[in-house]
């Protein structure tokens, strides 16, 4: 070996192993950061979700988990409580798996065997010791709630002396989606399935039900509810529907440009849409189970509202905010019939013998027989009739602007009665047999008062606009052009 390559050897010995401490910095992020190290999550909006010390009480991009392959969910994300800011209970998971027993020690050689763990029913889980030492799971109480996840296998015995290891445990069997609940204080709790994150505001339970680009109405079945998204671009308007109590949503029709207005009876949906290419529209229709979109009619001008009895159509239209139509077709399509016409009709509801709505022209509030006729008027000195529910003796409406009123006019007529005044820009309204409810444009709130008249209560604050609204089920349910969030009623 030559002379210089000895003298060199240990020095390059030394090199090496430098090069490796220096190698492996590198790889554990430098500065002493330790490997795996994560970066401080940002605040919510920034990467990271809501706290528990957020001011907002119900971040609109956490609201609904219903529709991921939609996109995110917003609801109305409520002012907080008082100067200081509201305190949001964390958010509960209810989880009702269950894991397997551990396997008892063997000893003078014996095998050491595995517990077996089973899914919990409604989250409660028996502790009761099997034959092997490991816990019994399989004995879960039930209380109501849904089958729980599988338990992991137990841990197999330790080995006894000139024994051999005990064999695990086996895993019990995978049970149904668990639920999520949060405490709302007060003895409200706030109850959702697994796939939405309900929230207290203020000690009022809210959930979201589903959402989209353009969300203005919520129409109901038994089991439902329904909506139209009008889309962004507006090509990707669609109908869709959604459990009532939340849950994943169903696309029923894609590609329905501008898709706005909803009803639904016992075997259809109905709903607007504007053309692309011209200023007129029509009037769709598609089973509720699904199927191929119908047209029932299609018109000059875009329609705005619609309504719907047992056996037609109706809606209205209002080009420019000057002159329009109050049209009507069968359910199966046919004859398109004008009931009223050279006005602009903006509320509408219609029962088996008559249809009722606003004139934004002229202030007024008008019926016309279903069969057309002549109109009579049941609402004079009205200002700006917006929207409009009913009952089966009343018609509700709210006339929108400053120190603007919800008004109803019985059907059997006497004129319209005030059950508030002085409302800031009242835009929606709904009824629930006892009391009215109604969102407040300007001040992004939803407050109530008895149908009798008396004190105005607000329910619910928030940033974004309320739009429409409804009552159902003992659930009070408003969209804000994104989502749609229903909060009980008791």
């Amino acid at each position: 070996m030559p002379a210089e390559f000895t003298m060199w050897k240990p020095f390059s010995q030394l090199l090496v192993v430098l090069a490796l401490v220096v190698a492996v910095e590198d790889a554990c992020g430098g500065s002493g950061k330790s490997p795996g190290s994560l970066p401080d999550a940002g605040p919510p909006g920034a990467g990271g979700g809501p706290s528990a010390g957020d001011d907002l009480a119900a971040d609109s991009k956490y609201a609904v988990d219903a529709d991921r392959d939609e996109g995110p969910v917003d609801a109305p994300s409520p002012l907080p409580d008082g100067a200081g800011g509201s305190t949001r209970p964390e958010v509960e998971t209810v989880d009702t798996s269950t894991t397997g027993g551990k396997g008892g020690a063997a000893s003078g050689g014996g095998a050491g065997g595995g517990g077996f763990g089973g899914g919990g029913f409604g989250g409660g889980t028996g502790e009761i010791l099997d034959a092997s030492g490991g816990i019994d799971t399989t004995s879960g109480t039930i209380d109501g709630g849904g089958r729980g996840t599988g338990g992991q296998p137990g841990m197999g015995g330790s080995r006894g002396t000139g024994g051999v290891a005990g064999a695990a445990g086996l895993g019990g069997t995978s049970g149904g989606s668990t639920g999520t609940t949060v405490d709302c204080g007060g003895g409200v709790t706030c109850s959702a399935p697994a796939s939405v994150t309900p929230r207290c505001v203020s000690g009022r339970c809210m959930i979201g039900i589903g959402g989209g680009e353009g969300v203005y109405q919520v129409a109901f079945d038994a089991t439902k509810a329904y909506w139209a998204d009008s889309g962004d671009p507006y090509s990707d308007g669609s109908i869709k529907a959604a459990p009532k109590g939340g849950g994943k949503s169903t696309t029923l029709a894609s590609h329905q440009y501008a898709a706005h207005g909803i009803a639904v009876d016992d075997n259809n949906v109905y709903w607007l849409v504007d053309h692309a290419d011209d200023d007129g529209g029509s009037v769709m229709s598609m089973p509720k189970t699904g199927g191929t979109p119908v047209t029932l009619a299609t018109v000059s001008a875009a329609p705005s509202r619609i309504a719907i009895n047992e056996t037609s159509v109706f809606w209205t239209t209002c080009p420019e905010y000057t002159v329009g139509d109050l049209m009507t077709v069968a359910k199966t399509g046919g004859t398109v019939t004008s009931l009223d016409t050279k006005n602009c009709f903006t509320g509408l509801v219609a029962d088996a013998n008559r249809v009722y709505y606003g004139n934004y022209t002229t202030y007024t509030v008008w019926s016309v027989p279903v069969t057309g006729g002549t109109p009579s008027l049941i609402g004079p000195n009205q200002f700006r009739p917006g929207a409009m529910t009913q009952d089966d003796a009343y018609v509700y409406w709210v006339n929108y602007g400053p120190g603007g009123s919800v008004v109803k006019s019985a059907k059997s007529g006497g004129g319209p009665i005030a059950i508030a005044s002085n409302q800031d820009f009242p835009q929606s309204v709904a009824v629930d047999g006892v009391n009215a409810y109604w969102s407040l444009r300007d001040l992004h709130t939803l407050v109530t008062a008895p149908l009798q008249g008396g004190a105005v209560t607000t329910l619910v604050t928030s940033y974004e606009p309320l739009t429409g609204l409804a009552v159902d089920g003992g659930n009070l349910y408003w969209t804000n052009g994104a989502g749609i969030t229903f909060t009980p009623l008791k």
